[in-house]
């Protein structure tokens, strides 16, 4: 059974190829995975839900702030990493791939932490919450007040389960069947 994010949408693209995740030329493809790393190795681990258990634990509060200051700090840097000249209308040319599969539930949950995204225009503009949920298919924000809206609780911290919501919806999207 696979359970890790990275394994499971590496398993989507070798399984079902067309249309890839990864561009074709190899400095593309490092370019992507070092995107999608930006969430997922500098990002998520530090929103993790027991990673917030433990800190609001020790001071009330202080889970939300932690994972407020995190995402701004570590968004910061992936919107530099976007303006290097590989982004278009996605994170890296103009279709959706593995990056956009990091950072679509990645802003839902920086929303989640009353993480203010103005100062991230490319986060938004390229591969963020309007250009993927436009696509037949795409992702659709979760309703106020549910972990992971934009009003929603920290009651229920879950990355990984959005995440694996965008992963169905873009399956569903790449291959015409209708996601759960």
């Amino acid at each position: 059974m696979l359970v890790q994010s990275m394994a499971i949408l590496e398993y989507l693209d070798e399984r079902f190829p067309d249309p890839p995740l990864l561009p074709l030329d190899p400095a593309g493809r490092a370019r992507v995975r070092a995107l999608a790393e930006h969430v997922n190795s500098a990002i998520q681990p530090l929103q993790n839900s027991a990673v917030l258990r433990f800190l609001g634990g020790k001071k009330e509060g202080l889970d939300r702030d932690f994972a407020r200051h995190f995402n701004e700090e570590r968004l910061l840097a992936l919107e530099a990493a976007l303006s290097d000249g590989g982004a278009g209308r996605f994170c890296h040319g103009d279709v959706p791939g593995l990056a956009d599969c990091y950072l679509v539930p990645q802003l839902y949950a920086a929303r989640r932490f009353a993480v203010d995204l103005a100062p991230f225009p490319s986060l938004r503009r390229r591969g963020g919450l309007r250009g993927v949920a436009r696509l037949p298919g795409g992702p659709r924000p979760p309703p106020a007040g549910h972990a992971g809206g934009p009003e929603g609780a920290m009651s229920r911290p879950s990355p990984s389960l959005s995440i694996r919501r965008i992963e169905a919806r873009l399956f569903a999207r790449r291959f015409g069947k209708r996601a759960g």
